[in-house]
């Protein structure tokens, strides 16, 4: 029993939530470093390209692709990939995952410290649990990326007023309408939860609505201009994080309240 109270003890710390806000700023600043970096690469080639008279579009693929670690040479290569947010199975992707199960647990803790009365809303927030542990496992196992990877190949495009999508890119659109729907439930959900915690309300929704970009940035990224890629895909992870950390806050910040709160009830009775 001490042993458990010691672990959540550390778990519910300020200091852990500001050691994983403090590596997932550090991960967005290297995948901006990386975004410069090979968007100047590509624009450099082409500029060759240009003054040799090769007007063919062939892009130089190492710098926009998700093996970009391959471009640099020696151990900085090993380095690079371990802090690589588009990479797989390397130490950011742990870390991501590692985030989204904390956010889960937080979420669990929220549950057990409902009232019995609030029967509706222990059911939300359960389902909330087992949504952000499937999180949790489709980072682990990169299963969008694997869907995405064997749909056949089309250069057919999806027009929606000044956007466009490759065909190829459809199944992520196709979430889009449910994705709403939940987003829609989660910031119900959070105002009734967290009423009167205008902090956990803001926060909360911030991580949702962080989210809900993160789908339509996942779907525009097949349109990108080859020099832009890396940046997309760093707004895109930074949105992912940064909606993770929001609602960490948010949920961790209303703990914080509701286990001060009964510390003090607990002194008075005592």
């Amino acid at each position: 029993g001490k042993m458990i109270e010691r672990i959540e003890g550390v778990l519910l710390s300020p200091r852990t939530r500001y050691i994983f806000a403090g590596i997932s700023i550090l991960l967005m600043l290297f995948l901006l470093a990386v975004a410069v970096y090979t968007g100047v690469k590509i624009h450099e080639a082409d500029k060759m390209r240009m003054e040799e008279n090769d007007f063919s579009d062939t892009p130089p693929s190492e710098f926009q692709s998700k093996r970009v670690a391959s471009t640099f040479p020696g151990w900085i290569k090993a380095i690079v990939f371990q802090f690589d947010l588009d990479e797989e199975n390397n130490f950011a992707t742990w870390f991501s995952a590692t985030l989204f199960l904390f956010v889960a647990y937080l979420a669990f803790k929220i549950w057990q410290n409902l009232g019995r009365e609030q029967k509706l809303l222990r059911i939300c927030w359960l389902l909330i649990v087992f949504g952000i542990f499937v999180l949790f496992v489709e980072e682990v196992f990169a299963i969008h990326e694997f869907v995405g990877s064997n749909l056949p190949e089309s250069e057919e495009k999806i027009e929606v007023g000044v956007f466009s999508w490759f065909e190829k890119s459809r199944w992520v659109l196709i979430y889009l309408v449910p994705f709403l729907c939940a987003a829609a439930f989660l910031i119900v959900v959070f105002v009734v939860t967290f009423k009167g915690r205008g902090r956990s309300v803001w926060l909360s929704v911030a991580g949702v609505m962080f989210w809900v970009n993160v789908l339509v940035l996942e779907s525009l990224m097949s349109s990108v201009p080859r020099h832009l890629i890396r940046a997309e895909i760093f707004i895109e992870e930074s949105f992912e994080l940064a909606g993770m950390l929001c609602l960490m806050f948010a949920f961790s910040g209303w703990l914080d309240k509701q286990l001060t709160n009964r510390n003090k009830y607990r002194q008075i009775v005592d």
